[in-house]
């Protein structure tokens, strides 16, 4: 197989941070890391050639969303609830020794942690994503919500919201779209907002909300995100 280089960026379909308050500067911050994204998917997509053929998505908007979110340091730090963290906001702890090793090596690049995280992302959370959000044929956006739910908290945490994957595994967008907002996370977030005191909160209601309505509005989008998704099969000739 050919590799063509795919502009992946084409088939984003929910740029959600654009409705943050900040979203200049977490656009001007992230963007930086867009070519190294870029490189790092058609690293993956060169050394996995029968991933499109699969059926599978390259749920780029999904990573790009998770990068905007987590954001990237290439050192140690702790994270908001004091976890030592790296990369992509990967939890040193939760890593395998090999991985924890690669990570903090100080020699490790830039590219080195965006092509890590592409090939986690793409291997590991996606693949926990389907085992919570078994409907069969799930269409690649609602798994792509599942997946940053996945990336985000964690599968454990993420197989919690007992309701939210009934309504994604029996097709009722509604329930999901509701009960995806009735978590702790969106309550703290709530809390938060009503002290201008406490530290901004957007970000978590931004990400929950836009959960809920494109679940809310997947039937009305449908033909849009057909005319998407299934063009990133062109990867290869």
């Amino acid at each position: 197989y050919i590799m063509n280089r795919v502009n992946h960026a084409k088939f984003d379909t929910n740029p959600l941070w654009r409705f943050h308050p900040d979203a200049e500067d977490i656009e001007a911050v992230n963007d930086q890391y867009k070519e190294f994204l870029d490189n790092a998917y058609d690293k993956f997509m060169e050394e996995n050639p029968d991933w499109y053929k699969e059926g599978n998505s390259s749920f780029y908007h999904t990573a790009r969303n998770i990068i905007y979110s987590e954001g990237f340091r290439p050192s140690s730090y702790g994270d908001t609830r004091g976890h030592s963290t790296i990369g992509v906001g990967f939890k040193i702890s939760s890593l395998t020794p090999e991985d924890q090793n690669y990570l903090t090596d100080p020699e490790r690049t830039t590219q080195d942690h965006f092509d890590f995280f592409v090939d986690y992302f793409l291997k590991n959370t996606i693949k926990e994503a389907r085992e919570l959000c078994t409907k069969p044929d799930l269409h690649p956006e609602k798994l792509s919500i599942c997946a940053e739910n996945v990336y985000n908290m964690g599968k454990g945490k993420f197989s919690g919201f007992k309701k939210t994957l009934q309504g994604i595994n029996t097709g009722d967008d509604i329930l999901a779209a509701t009960e995806i907002l009735d978590n702790k996370s969106v309550k703290e977030a709530l809390m938060l907002q009503k002290n201008p005191d406490l530290p901004n909160a957007d970000g978590v209601l931004i990400r929950f909300n836009s959960y809920s309505h494109r679940l809310r509005n997947f039937k009305k989008n449908l033909d849009r995100l057909n005319d998407n998704i299934p063009s990133e099969q062109l990867a290869f000739e």
